[in-house]
């Protein structure tokens, strides 16, 4: 035994202490009464309990004493040595998507997790515990821990992620374990199976049904969207049946399977054990004029997991919707071309009526005019400007009259960007009457040249708005007429309005993506479990790992609107069941039967000692108390 606090005994000096204040306390207690007849009859009452009188100081003193030993003990915190009581301990603890299956009313990772505990529970004081957690990655979440109940709770506060990963993956770090002390105790906390050598499988894997869809996608027809997916079942065969959401309301639908090269409706869809069956699903189009934002497809037989029985599909085209202003006296050529190539919604005015300050509008076009300032938000497209524009990154030079309509040339260059606004384009022969010429105090990429001057170009304003540059009038040239004229604007629009989230579907364990446009203050990233976490905005694209299953909502604020925009993140497929690795699980090396020493340090028991010893000592004071009433 020794003690953690040595000095704390040094309380016992209060032994000697309460001795000689028992030694040289006065016993005698004076008293008045009303009557001789009344002190006679409690001088008898005394002498009947006179063998109680005598003990009661001695038992008092004794009390005394031993609460004082007590209290300095507690102090002092004696650790009892429990000779080769304890041992190391190092567990893998598997957290992926499969241990969250249901086993009974508790899932498989809640089981695995209370495995631990009874190891750690049942194990000598002493022991030490290292907690191996693989999950979206493989960590250590603390390793050599004495303390029983700081791993228990470090251990409940450990959160399953739905990422695909294998705990082959702690080999490395639970070899190192293994090597320091080739008597650790190793356990392999698991659904999957595994051939283990110098360690102990705990499986919690279990045969409960699991049936899922696999993916899935739409498309319109004359008057019905029409869903195709994949459904799977992971045990047994089974008979399933679907309903579908159109943003959150249930809508009819219609099961179609393939049979005998016919389409043919059905209550239910057959699939086999672990074999991907085909399904199509009809719903009725949204009334004529409205369009619908997301789909769920939901399989509603009940399962171990019921993460993986819905799916959900958004309609990109109506989270992207964007508002252009066109400023124009003749604003025919632009709002057409717009029209053909965009969803945007176009608003028109006059460059008289436009005032600098207006904001909102995700597009600003100006045709033949000059603006006083620009927009901070949204892109900008100029056309003909013949005034220096503040922040436009060009200036004035000259204007320049041609004699005749002459040709302009696309610049021959191999840059990614200019690669991007070309693509698609046949190299139309493109005439102008005359242009503005232009100097550049900014980077920008040259598309069009006439001359060896730039007279399309793309870039950034000096406040980070995207830029499309146009140093001629339309009406003063055949480009509008040309095949290239709507592929360039298309272009245009792509870089204008790129799209905030060029994926709505993914997989758990991937990595959602969202393009970051120089107007971005914040972006928003909400989790099916109510996590939010905000991206960087100074990057051209934020990325965030996917780690759960469900619904993921993005929002992002651009100052002076906010738009919301959402994407699925769906199990993998193989976390569905339970699979044979087929792996052996192997620490190199012999195993040995070592132990360390143990301790017994329950302050708890003194503590009780201590609180009995008060109780009996308060209830002789009392009773002192009442004697002498």
């Amino acid at each position: 035994m020794y003690f953690m606090f040595p000095l704390g005994l040094l309380g016992l000096i209060g032994i000697p202490v309460i001795i000689i204040i028992y030694i040289i306390k006065n016993r005698y207690t004076e008293q008045t009464v009303s009557s001789t007849y009344i002190w006679d009859v409690a001088e008898r009452f005394l002498k009947n309990k006179k063998p109680i009188s005598k003990l009661k100081g001695l038992l008092s003193l004794i009390l005394q004493l031993l609460a004082v030993t007590v209290i300095s003990l507690v102090i002092a915190h004696p650790v009892f040595v429990l000779k080769n009581a304890a041992k190391d301990f190092c567990f893998v603890l598997d957290g992926s998507g499969s241990m969250s299956i249901k086993v009974g009313d508790q899932t498989r990772f809640e089981k695995g997790r209370n495995e631990i505990k009874n190891i750690i529970n049942s194990s000598s004081d002493g022991s030490r515990y290292t907690l191996v957690y693989v999950a979206d990655s493989t960590r250590v979440v603390y390793e050599y821990l004495e303390n029983k109940d700081k791993a228990i709770e470090l251990l409940d506060d450990l959160e399953i992620s739905y990422v695909q990963n294998s705990v082959m993956d702690s080999v490395i770090f639970t070899s190192d374990y293994f090597q320091k002390n080739t008597s650790t105790e190793v356990y392999l906390v698991t659904d999957k199976t595994h051939s283990v050598e110098n360690a102990q499988l705990i499986d919690v894997s279990s045969d409960a049904e699991n049936y899922s869809i696999v993916e899935a996608n739409f498309v319109y027809t004359t008057n019905k969207v029409m869903i195709t997916g994949k459904s799977y079942s992971y045990v047994n065969d089974a008979d399933l049946t679907f309903k579908v959401k159109m943003d959150g309301e249930e809508k009819e639908s219609t099961l179609k399977i393939e049979s005998l090269g016919m389409m043919v409706t059905k209550d239910a869809l057959h699939v086999k054990k672990e074999t991907e069956t085909y399904f199509i699903l009809e719903v009725d189009k949204p009334e004529e004029g409205k369009d619908f934002g997301e789909l769920e497809i939901i399989i509603e037989n009940e399962d171990a997991l019921a993460c993986d029985n819905n799916y959900k599909l958004y309609n990109v085209a109506s989270e992207h919707n964007y508002n252009a202003v066109v400023v124009s006296e003749k604003p025919f050529f632009i709002g057409a071309v717009l029209q053909t190539v965009s969803d945007a919604k176009i608003f028109v005015t006059t460059p008289d009526e436009f005032n600098s300050s207006i904001g909102g509008y995700d597009l600003y076009v100006f045709d033949s005019c000059a603006p006083s300032s620009l927009p901070k938000d949204g892109a900008i497209w100029i056309f003909n400007a013949r005034k220096n524009i503040p922040n436009s990154g060009f200036t004035i030079q000259e204007e320049i009259s041609l004699p005749e309509p002459s040709e302009i040339k696309y610049k021959v260059s191999s840059s990614s960007s200019y690669k991007r606004f070309t693509q698609g384009t046949v190299g139309s022969v493109m005439h102008i009457g005359g242009y503005v010429k232009y100097g550049l105090y900014r980077t920008f990429t040259t598309l069009l040249t006439f001359d060896g001057d730039p007279v399309v170009f793309t870039g950034d304003t000096a406040s980070g708005n995207r830029e499309v540059v146009f140093s001629f009038d339309l009406h003063d040239s055949d480009i509008v007429m040309t095949a290239d004229w709507l592929i360039l604007c298309k272009n245009f629009v792509n870089y204008s309005f790129p799209k905030v989230i060029e994926q709505s579907n993914y997989e758990v364990g991937e990595s959602l993506s969202v393009n970051v446009l120089s107007s971005f203050k914040s972006i928003r990233v909400e989790a099916p479990s109510g996590k939010v976490n905000y991206l960087e905005t100074n990057t051209a694209t934020a990325e965030m790992q996917l780690t759960e299953v469900g619904e993921y909502v993005i929002t992002v604020d651009s100052g002076t609107s906010v738009k919301t925009f959402k994407v699925w993140a769906k199990l993998p497929p193989a976390e569905g069941r339970i699979h044979d690795a087929g792996e052996l699980y192997a620490l190199h090396g012999e195993k040995t039967q070592a132990y360390t020493d143990g301790k017994f340090d329950k302050l708890w028991i003194i503590i009780a000692i201590l609180g009995v010893v008060f109780i009996v000592d308060w209830i002789i004071y009392c009773y002192e108390q009442h004697q002498l009433q």
